[in-house]
């Protein structure tokens, strides 16, 4: 049976040498993009020699919560609150995903830790992504040139199309805070490798007869429900969508078989969908909707520039020969307005912006550029050089001043930083798993991500459910207010630089370290 089987491995091995020879520079520019992503962390380490301890510059957006919550799969914990202990498995999680827990299975494996498995993702998951967008592309009948363009513009180019952003990059004005927005560990690094095989996989389904491809859909659309919220509500949207589509037009038995590969994903996304109903009646909600700006509101959300487009598209659809790739195409930028306008069913907004970033802008910048490919064929020939060399070249400038930006905004304070990694160090070496530590707010940043304790409070620990006198007791409130006995606490870390200001009760703590910065006690009284 192996020999058998052997002829068909080599096969496929020397297909695939023969596909990167064919696309050298996309696998080149695929490099690229993951060595852009990864400089800033590069550079900073490089640059702080002897300083470095280990702490890199943790700022793309939420990038420590989704680092403590990777943690937390390698301390053997599973989705819950990855800060505060009382309410870590006790109640409902917000976020009943398990992309953290495939990225932490490296770290279980391996004994990597989780920041430098961060690092090197920083640089695979981005690579590996622009292949897989560029693959697409060229499924969907681009040209290699602008194939090219649309990694660059979803890769690079994701916030050059607001005109504050452009504005100040035109200027180079350095006002951005956070890294390019595919240096983002989990969302979008991970999610949107799952977002775009399934816009593959329902290409194939909607190509080939085969009901393998249909099974395999429904498959992966279960899967995305334990990936993130907005990835398999987007996919609701769009198969939903789709099959209204392919009914219209008559395609019955396309229709029903995205019907079925939408049926088998409810089936295995049920677990989540029970935990999303708990979340929701759980008594202790109201205050967690509020952190996550969920509101009630019916009102649309419609932006005219998308609007045009949309336009402009459908006049394209009308006069172009009706291809699965355009259907597709079709049923993704239809599917951006019913997920961005889901209250308008559901009564409750939800935080559009993902949907922006993850998905419509992507499938914007995959439209615009296949009427510019259409409008450009077979004529003026240097003006669609120049341009696809233009989409090129801009986003890789927007995302490397992106980068620079944010490096020299955090660099440092991050190298201020760098006089916390004994401290981590100690509390790996001196306290027990699952301990629960009160610190200052830079330091609770970094002990969920380097070592197997709990904090008294973060800045995302709001984002849990938790009871109402729990909510925003961080270590000022506590010590103001003599809390300390009220709660489980079992060390205070006192940076006596930063927090001069804090009062330290003369009883009931232990001193067991310290030197000309820190001071650190265990709590005897609990």
């Amino acid at each position: 049976m192996v020999i058998n089987h052997f002829p068909n491995m080599v096969a496929k091995i020397k297909s695939a040498f023969t596909w990167v020879q064919a696309n050298y520079m996309a696998c080149f520019f695929a490099i690229f993009v993951g060595i852009v992503m990864l400089a800033p962390q590069i550079i900073f380490i490089i640059e702080s020699g002897d300083l470095y301890q280990g702490i890199y510059i943790l700022e793309s957006d939420a990038e420590v919560h989704y680092l403590a919550r990777i943690k937390e799969f390698v301390d053997g914990n599973g989705p819950g609150n990855p800060y505060i202990y009382d309410f870590k498995n006790n109640v409902p999680t917000t976020f009943f995903t398990y992309s953290e827990w495939i990225l932490a299975l490296p770290s279980i494996a391996l004994g990597v830790s989780v920041p430098n498995m961060n690092l090197i993702y920083k640089f695979i998951l981005p690579a590996l992504l622009s292949l897989i967008i560029y693959w697409f592309l060229i499924r969907l009948e681009f040209k290699k040139g602008y194939a090219l363009a649309g990694v660059s513009m979803i890769m690079f180019g994701n916030a050059m199309f607001y005109p504050e952003s452009l504005s100040a990059f035109l200027r180079l004005d350095p006002i951005f805070t956070q890294f390019s927005l595919f240096a983002r560990p989990v969302n979008p690094e991970l999610s949107s490798i799952f977002f775009f095989v399934y816009l593959h996989i329902l290409l194939s389904s909607l190509q080939q007869k085969s009901w393998k491809w249909i099974i395999a859909l429904g498959i992966l659309f279960g899967t995305t429900f334990y990936i993130y919220f907005y990835t398999f509500t987007f996919l609701i949207a769009l198969n939903v969508t789709f099959i209204g589509i392919l009914s219209i037009s008559k395609q019955y038995s396309q229709a029903l078989k995205i019907s079925t590969a939408t049926f088998i994903g409810f089936l295995i996304g049920v677990p989540v969908i029970n935990e999303l109903i708990q979340l929701n009646s759980h008594p202790y909600f109201i205050e967690l909707s509020r952190a996550l700006s969920v509101t009630n509101s019916r009102l649309p959300v419609i932006g005219i520039t998308h609007i045009i487009l949309y336009i402009i598209f459908l006049i394209y659809f009308k006069k172009t020969e009706k291809t699965p790739q355009l259907y597709l195409l079709l049923a993704v930028f239809t599917a951006g307005f019913v997920a961005t306008n889901q209250q308008i069913i559901t009564g409750r907004v939800m935080h559009e912006g993902h949907y922006l970033w993850y998905f419509i802008s992507p499938i914007v910048c995959v439209i615009f550029l296949t009427i510019i490919q259409a409008f450009l064929k077979k004529r003026w020939k240097i003006i669609s050089n120049t341009l696809i060399f233009s989409l090129i070249i801009t986003p890789i400038l927007f995302s490397i001043f992106t980068q620079y930006s944010s490096y020299k905004y955090w660099v440092k304070e991050y190298q201020s930083h760098q006089v916390y990694g004994p401290i981590l160090a100690w509390i790996n070496e001196n306290t027990p798993q699952e301990s629960v530590i009160m610190a200052n707010d830079a330091l609770s940043n970094l002990i969920p991500i380097y070592t197997g304790a709990n904090v008294v409070w973060q800045r995302y620990a709001d984002t849990y459910l938790m009871e109402f006198n729990r909510l925003y007791l961080n270590p000022e409130r506590l010590l103001e207010n003599d809390l300390i006995s009220d709660y489980r606490l079992d060390y205070l870390i006192w940076d006596k630089e930063i927090n001069a200001d804090w009062t330290i009760p003369k009883s009931g703590l232990d001193l067991l370290f310290k030197n000309d910065r820190f001071e650190i006690y265990s709590i005897a009284n609990k």
